[in-house]
């Protein structure tokens, strides 16, 4: 395991943990299921034993990486001269797929735990002396808007850090920006049909790296991608045949375009 694969498995760690408590509530829901990544009979076997079940929560582009024995496959067969777009557009779409980890973090600020026990209004001190706080208007008794604040020890300076307008327990559709020190900020926005249906966006304004992610994920696991990173972009569609996707995509730089398919 690499660090990066680490650090991802990490993560998904935490938010399985945070939204455990979830687990009966969902059980009971009558939902649409969505594309859900694969569970590898490790992970399930170390989830029963500690009694949890699978969460169904935000919204997450899961079959390019669940499914992803078509193109590995397909890489194999590829010229080395041209293997490079393929390389780079499986990076791409990866690093869209992660994208998703660091927003669901962010929710677990408010979870049910803390709406009933707090209203989501409470604060923590964290590394550097400084000190974060939450404050959150309810809309509903599920729909919430909050905001997080981030004061300086010493100075006693405050700022906005992110703001958040979701719903629980599921945090299916929602927005969020985040306010970064040297000025420039992140927003994503993201929903879920009645039938499953996944929709994301997000991008980044005002610093140095231009990037932007939209995606669409049916509940048949196909799949609309489109990545963009200062002067990269990389569009792909996916469908899902016999527990492997099998789709096309545009890679372009300054240097041209290149087209695949797996």
């Amino acid at each position: 395991m690499t660090m990066k694969q680490f650090k991802t498995a990490l993560g998904f760690s935490l938010i399985l943990v945070t939204f455990h408590s979830y687990a009966t509530s969902l059980q009971n829901q009558n939902i649409s299921k969505s594309c859900v990544s694969v569970e590898s009979e490790k992970d399930k076997k170390s989830r029963l034993q500690r009694g949890e079940e699978r969460v169904d929560i935000f919204v997450g582009l899961n079959s390019f990486t669940a499914y992803d024995e078509g193109f590995r496959q397909k890489m194999k067969s590829v010229p080395v001269k041209e293997i490079m777009p393929y390389s780079f557009t499986s990076i791409g779409i990866i690093a869209a797929s992660m994208q998703t980890v660091f927003p669901v973090l962010q929710l677990a600020l408010c979870n049910e735990e803390y709406a009933i026990n707090n209203k989501c209004n409470y604060e923590r001190n964290i590394h550097g002396g400084r000190l974060i706080s939450m404050e959150t208007e309810w809309k509903s008794d599920t729909q919430y808007t909050m905001t997080q604040y981030v004061t300086n020890a010493e100075t006693g300076a405050k700022r906005i850090k992110l703001i958040v307008s979701s719903e629980l327990p599921n945090y299916w559709n929602g927005n969020m920006t985040l306010f970064n020190e040297d000025g420039s900020k992140a927003e994503v926005s993201w929903s879920r049909s009645d039938d499953g249906t996944e929709y994301y966006q997000g991008r980044s304004l005002g610093g140095t790296d231009i990037s932007s992610i939209t995606f669409t994920e049916y509940p048949n696991c196909s799949a609309e991608v489109t990545y963009v990173k200062n002067d990269v972009k990389i569009t792909a569609n996916w469908t899902l045949v016999d527990e492997k996707t099998t789709g096309n995509f545009l890679y372009c730089n300054q240097k041209g375009c290149h087209n695949g398919h797996w």
